[in-house]
Parts: C-alpha cells; structure tokens; sequence
C-alpha cells in the first residue's frame, strides 16, 4: 500500500468458524506469521463459569473489548475468529486498525453443507446468509470469492493479498 500505514496484521472472516481457523492456520504457516483464535484467547482471559454471576454483564463486555483492544498491538499475526463475536459492537472495527481484513467467501449451498456435516459448537445458522454476506463484504479490504477447496482457496487469497499490497 503506497501513501499508508502498511498493516503487517491479517483477519480472517469466513461465515464458517472451523474453515476460517483452517484457512489462517495453514495460511499463517505459508506466510511466516503467528496464529491467533481470538475466540481461544478470550476463552483463556474471560471465561469462567462464575465471572458473570459475581462481576456482571457490563464488566464482562469492557474486558472482552479491553482484550481485543490488546490484539491491535500485535505485530506478524494472522487472526481467526467466530463471526458471531467479530459482528458484535465495534470488535470488527477496533481489528481493522491494525489488521487487513480478508473475506472468505463461501456460498450458501457449501456452508450449508458444512453445518450439516459440523459437530462445531460454533454451528452456524444461515437463514440471514445474504445480510452477513453483505456485512462481511462491505467490511473487508480483501474479498476472496473461495469454493471450499482448501489448496485452491489458499491460492486465491495469496493472489488477492498480493493484489491488495501492491495497490
């Protein structure tokens, strides 16, 4: 990116959680960066079964944002995590400060097909599909229009990256 802050940090978005862990897991090794599932993160410095019995909703909400603030500060990292918890409040946008968001695009039939196959906790219902698809869209740097073939789909955001970062 010429004239700009170059981000050395990368998002994965993908209406499918397991396949956007998979993505930046493989694409991660590929580019010599560090992994990162925010979702794993959160889980580690949040969670825990009496937390928001003793301190509460609202606390709980400033710590999950206070951690993902924190993310911006890494350096070389390649970020997954559910969309579920990248569509709430302003985690998308806190993210985007230091990271290039990459859009998995996925079409419906496939990710049907994967949630009927998914033991996932994450299972993912895709009755609003086109809204997310939108959302995830129009907030990306990086759209890849992929077809669930892992090898394939890597190739794409490769090219498209490079694409991005010669702008």
């Amino acid at each position: 990116m010429k004239g700009g802050k170059v981000k050395n940090n990368i998002l994965i978005l993908c209406l499918n959680n397991q396949y956007a862990r998979q993505i930046a897991k493989d694409l991660s090794s590929e580019l010599e960066m560090f992994y990162l599932d925010i979702n794993d993160i959160l889980e580690y410095n949040l969670i825990n079964d009496d937390m928001l019995d003793y301190a509460g909703q609202d606390y709980f909400e400033k710590e999950k944002l206070k951690t993902i603030k924190g993310l911006t500060q890494y350096e070389s990292t390649m970020f997954a995590g559910n969309f579920e918890l990248l569509s709430q409040d302003q985690n998308l946008e806190t993210l985007a400060k230091s990271a290039v968001i990459v859009y998995i695009g996925l079409t419906k039939d496939f990710l049907e097909l994967q949630d009927k196959n998914s033991d996932e906790k994450f299972k993912h219902t895709l009755l609003a599909f086109e809204e997310e698809d939108n959302f995830c869209k129009s907030s990306a740097d990086v759209v890849c229009n992929c077809n669930g073939n892992l090898n394939e789909d890597l190739i794409i955001i490769k090219n498209e990256l490079v694409k991005y970062y010669d702008k």
